[in-house]
């Protein structure tokens, strides 16, 4: 749940969870670029773990392994690290020994042709052969079996905001990024003629029609397909306005949120663009809910709830923003669970931050166990204990996957942020509000803790919440 805006009282700060009630980091003595120095220091600080370390090197391959697609783990010196490859990248295991391989990551629902001409289709972020009986054809930078027929191919792109340099407000003009991972669809009328994901990059490449006709379109929906081919996560327009309650059904209009334009114009342009002026914030929310799904099926080995992302431009809810494992039939499907974003003036929808801390619920409902406490917290004043487990691991997440520990949000006409690797709250314009994260101490003490799931270098993976999240109901 989102943390509700409260006065911002730099010495109740201090008081509660400031670096003067704290002893030092545990790797406060090491180089920031010494990974076994961090790890060797905080490991003596969990004699556990420094064991269970010994024992997994002892069994550990010379070269390192990889844990998933992502994750290249080694030991040195008698410390086990982990490296996070990058978005584009994968850990393979070569000659030379488990490493990150620079373009080797896909995205799902891709397609190659091998460079022994077969076709491959991107599974769980690793390329796997697929059977093709009539040879695979690279058209349009994908892989198809046979000759495709005429195909169309361009760039998806969107206007975001970001905050401005001192973090008091967005900024003052968009910029346009890539639209990656999004559904684009070929119709000719209402027949759908073709249907695929675009990359990382926002390119794709899509069948279009033989004939083309005056109703030929592309359509581009904020949503993404699980493993049975269906959509399984998306962000949709709750088709009511106003001030609402998360406990209200959404209304008859409700949809996916998605944008069209004639084929003949994509073909023209070459770019689909989506401006902020058609609701570029809904494919913003999309991008993060793209993140969270791909990385939590990643770590955990596993896809999480179905799930549908309400964004409504003048809609509010009762809780601010939050997320319930809640089941709904709506925009087309039933969906597991749901998150509620306000889509007031404040356009929170641009903090990542937020969306991810959102996000960071839903995974730990999807491969954990939820305390099953929620409400209103603010900054500064403590809460139950099962709450600030659930929002501090919330906003945990939401830091290890965007890989800065600087949390970030607008409510009530005011940005205002925190790093919680210092714990320095700040405020930017308005009456000076924040919020506070219920863990935050925890991620500080545990953020280089080697362990199973843990990193000593990247971004900062595994302390007590990642493991005890893996816990299912």
């Amino acid at each position: 749940m989102r943390f509700n805006a409260a006065v911002l009282c730099l010495g109740i700060l201090v008081l509660a969870c400031g670096p003067e009630r704290d002893a030092p980091p545990c790797d406060a003595a090491c180089a920031p670029e010494d990974a076994v120095c961090r790890a060797r220091a905080c490991a003596s600080a969990f004699p556990d773990e420094a064991l269970r370390a010994a024992v997994d090197c002892a069994s550990m391959p010379a070269g390192g392994r990889c844990l998933g697609t992502r994750i290249v783990e080694r030991c040195v010196d008698g410390v086990r690290l982990q490296e996070d490859c990058g978005v584009t990248d994968a850990c393979v295991v070569a000659e030379g020994g488990a490493h990150c391989a620079v373009g080797a990551a896909c995205m799902e629902g891709g397609t190659r042709c091998s460079a022994d001409g077969a076709l491959q289709g991107c599974v769980q972020g690793q390329w796997r052969a697929r059977e093709c009986a009539a040879g695979c054809v690279e058209t349009g930078g994908r892989g198809w079996c046979g000759a495709p027929g005429p195909t169309l191919s361009g760039t998806v792109r969107y206007e975001r905001r970001f905050p401005d340099a001192t973090f008091s407000g967005w900024s003052a003009e968009p910029e346009w990024v890539p639209a990656g991972g999004f559904l684009v669809a070929s119709f000719q009328g209402t027949a759908l003629v073709d249907l695929q994901v675009s990359g990382w990059d926002g390119r794709f490449s899509v069948r279009v029609a033989a004939q083309p006709g005056a109703d030929d379109r592309i359509v581009v929906y904020a949503a993404g397909l699980g493993a049975a081919s269906r959509v399984a996560f998306a962000v949709a327009d709750p088709g009511l306005r106003g001030a609402r309650q998360v406990t209200e059904a959404p209304g008859g209009g409700a949809r996916l949120w998605r944008w069209s334009l004639a084929t003949r114009t994509v073909a023209e342009r070459g770019v689909f663009s989506i401006p902020e002026a058609e609701g570029s914030g809904a494919a913003a929310v999309f991008s993060a809910l793209r993140i969270a799904w791909d990385e939590a099926r990643l770590r955990y080995g596993r896809e999480g709830l179905p799930v549908v992302a309400w964004l409504g431009f003048g809609t509010t809810w009762s809780c601010g923003a939050c997320f319930a494992e809640w089941p709904v039939t709506a925009a087309g499907r039933t969906w597991a669970s749901q998150v509620w974003l306000p889509g007031d003036g404040d356009a929170a929808w641009w903090s990542e931050a937020m969306v991810l801390h959102e996000l960071g619920h839903w995974v730990m409902a999807s491969h954990g166990t939820s305390p099953d406490e929620g409400g209103p917290h603010y900054l500064g004043v403590p809460t139950f204990p099962g709450q600030a487990w659930s929002e501090g691991w919330a906003t945990w997440f939401s830091s290890d996957v965007r890989g800065s520990s600087r949390y970030y949000d607008r409510q009530g006409g005011t940005m205002f942020w925190m790093d919680l690797d210092a714990r320095r709250p700040a405020a930017g314009r308005g009456p000076g509000r924040g919020r506070r994260t219920g863990c935050s101490r925890s991620w500080r003490r545990a953020r280089w803790r080697p362990s199973s799931t843990g990193s000593a270098r990247g971004r900062r993976r595994g302390n007590r919440c990642t493991r005890r999240s893996r816990r299912r109901r």
